[in-house]
């Protein structure tokens, strides 16, 4: 009788590190902890200017599964994609360096990988937390709703398009690379990510996000953001065009681009801006009118929408639409108090 012998199958896990002294020990601590020993820690220095890198170089001593690369700082995108031209194992996983996992993270998606050999993706959920690992929420995605087709750009957001909770088979990444130059990169890539694969959705909160306050998600550059959201639906676009599913699925097109496109940066203007006539001005030369209009939001949300009357305000006045809000807001804190 021959031996049986088991393939051990490795993961590569891509962490670009930028100045994050005060949250990466507990990023390691959450690697040199799993159940599951047989990965590769890829530990990207981004140009990072304080001690990150050498806080980590301690934690993990001589440990020759974390490997330390070093390249000038160029941004999120850039670093997951030098990552990804250096990673040799069977599996790709991205971790943020302020974000950590559950202990038991690799053993239980790799058990996935095991018992059902057909899945490329592996999707699992969340844990938001704040900087001193109190939870505020937790978050699962939706993939049913992804393997129905009824949200294949991620429009009404049931599926997650972060990168970070799911786990892939390599192959996936072997010319797949993410944009640079733009923010909400894993918002791009991942329809695309998903399209046709095998996904399994196993429910357990595996990863840790921190909501630290000065993250990129939390700072406020409109003109980036417009444009990057342009982009990125430029390029869905390409992606329904090329696929023959551009007529099948423009309504989920069209209303991905005014809800993300238009309504997600009024919002911000409105929060964050101190030039607000001029970024509203901004906002509504960036957009397309063929799509932005009264026409399409009664479509999509209907006429007695708060969205319908906010374009429809915002047409006649943006500083009027401002006020009504305000008013809004001071009513309806009243009525709560």
């Amino acid at each position: 009788m021959s031996d049986v012998v088991s393939v051990i199958r490795c993961f590569s896990i891509i962490i670009p590190v930028y100045n994050v002294e005060k949250y990466i020990e507990k990023c390691m601590q959450s690697l040199l902890g799993q159940t599951y020993h047989e990965f590769e820690a890829l530990i990207i220095d981004d140009g990072s200017l304080d001690d990150s890198i050498e806080i980590a170089k301690q934690l993990v001593k001589d440990d020759p599964r974390f490997r330390f690369l070093a390249k000038e700082n160029g941004g999120l995108s850039s670093a997951r994609n030098f990552g990804l031209d250096h990673a040799t194992g069977d599996y790709i996983a991205f971790l943020d360096s302020d974000d950590y996992w559950a202990d038991d993270c690799l053993e239980k998606v790799m058990t996935v990988f095991q018992n059902h050999p057909q899945t490329e993706i592996v999707v699992f959920g969340f844990n938001m937390v704040d900087e001193f690992e109190a939870l505020l929420d937790v978050s699962i995605s939706n993939i049913d709703s992804y393997n129905k087709k009824d949200d294949i750009l991620l429009t009404k957001e049931r599926t997650h398009y972060n990168v970070s909770d799911k786990i892939y088979v390599a192959e996936i990444w072997a010319e797949r690379r993410f944009a640079n130059g733009i923010i909400y990169e894993d918002k791009q890539l991942m329809p695309f990510v998903l399209y046709q694969r095998n996904i399994y959705l196993l429910h357990e909160y595996l990863y840790f996000y921190v909501q630290r306050s000065g993250s990129i998600m939390h700072s406020y550059k409109l003109e980036k953001s417009v444009q990057s959201m342009l982009y990125i639906y430029a390029e869905y676009k390409k992606f329904l065009v090329s696929n023959k599913l551009y007529e099948q699925y423009l309504d989920y097109y069209q209303e991905g681009y005014i809800r993300f496109c238009f309504y997600k940066h009024f919002y911000m203007i409105l929060a964050f801006s101190d030039q607000y006539k001029e970024d509203c001005d901004y906002l509504i030369q960036s957009t397309d009118s063929n799509i932005v209009n009264l026409t399409n939001v009664k479509q999509y949300y209907g006429i007695l929408s708060k969205q319908f009357v906010i374009l429809a305000l915002f047409k006649c006045s943006p500083v009027l639409t401002k006020m009504v809000l305000q008013i809004k807001q001071k009513i309806f804190s009243f009525l709560k108090s």
